[in-house]
């Protein structure tokens, strides 16, 4: 019996001690992000009356957004030619390439009914179609493509 009374008294004081030094855990700091998202948009005017018209501007659009999106993730290749006869200004031609692959981009597509200035009219029922291309990428991801930028 006296040995129970022992253990008894043994386990007790081995509880209350545990439990008087048990600490609160210290705060956890909050996560860091380990993606962004990158986020780019199209436009194009379609005919509303016309399927074929609103087909083509969805497709204009939707290339529109996924080549400004690669653009944004990858960079462009910008050439310049400007030509002079005589002294006199000729001509001048820019050409803007972007090339890549892109894969995973989200894409989704807006008819609005009003039209910004800067597009020329169809019709007069003519609608906008933006496209907004998005493309979630891991920190990880982006410094190896940042390893193929020429």
């Amino acid at each position: 019996m006296k040995s129970l009374s022992l253990g008894l008294t043994a386990f007790l004081l081995t509880f209350i001690t545990g439990c008087a030094t048990t600490k609160t855990p210290a705060p956890v700091a909050p996560a860091k992000p380990s993606s962004t998202t990158f986020t780019a948009t199209g436009v194009s005017v379609g005919d509303p009356s016309d399927s074929l018209s609103m087909a083509k501007a969805e497709v204009a659009a939707t290339t529109i957004a996924k080549a400004n999106l690669l653009e944004k993730l990858k960079g462009s290749v910008l050439s310049n030619e400007v030509s002079v006869t005589d002294l006199k200004f000729t001509s001048q031609a820019a050409k803007l390439t972007v090339t890549g692959w892109l894969n995973r981009a989200d894409v989704v597509i807006i008819e609005e009914e009003e039209e910004p200035s800067n597009l020329p009219k169809v019709t007069e029922d003519s609608v906008i179609v933006t496209a907004v291309a998005s493309l979630k990428v891991t920190y990880a991801e982006l410094n190896a493509l940042s390893e193929h930028i020429e």
